[in-house]
């Protein structure tokens, strides 16, 4: 299926975008139209390396957020111990779970500029647990 049939098919679960249409830059928001503006296609972030399933209730926690900041926040939690995304409160939960996922290590500090490198990136880790799968078997 294209990425626009995967979307109508799971709109309703926790089907989400890693970096969403919406992306914040100085509390200014950029919709669908300044993506284009800036280059992006539909074809861009509408890539399956930027999909990723996760609980409704962290969706909703996140809301429109910038990964730099959600996943700041749960890297905070894990040294505050206190909830606020999920239910990760240990680093090294959270350091494999983005490994589990294929996230790559700079989405700290990333936000829509950085979207070339994270497909790019995020790809080659896809890849890579794909090989080492198959090469399981």
């Amino acid at each position: 299926d294209s990425p626009e049939k995967i979307i109508k098919k799971y709109r309703k679960s926790s089907l989400k975008l890693i970096f969403k249409v919406i992306a914040s830059v100085s509390s200014v928001r950029l919709c669908i139209t300044d993506f284009k503006k800036n280059g992006y296609e539909k074809n861009k972030y509408n890539q399956i390396a930027n999909f990723i399933y996760i609980d409704a209730g962290i969706n909703k926690d996140i809301s429109d957020s910038v990964p730099a900041d959600y996943f700041s926040t749960a890297r905070k939690q894990c040294e505050e111990k206190e909830i606020k995304i999920g239910t990760i409160l240990d680093s090294d939960k959270l350091k494999e779970n983005l490994e589990v996922n294929c996230i790559p290590k700079a989405i700290f500090g990333m936000d829509h500029t950085n979207y070339n490198e994270f497909l790019a990136e995020r790809r080659e880790l896809m890849a890579k647990k794909i090989k080492e799968y198959y090469y399981s078997l």
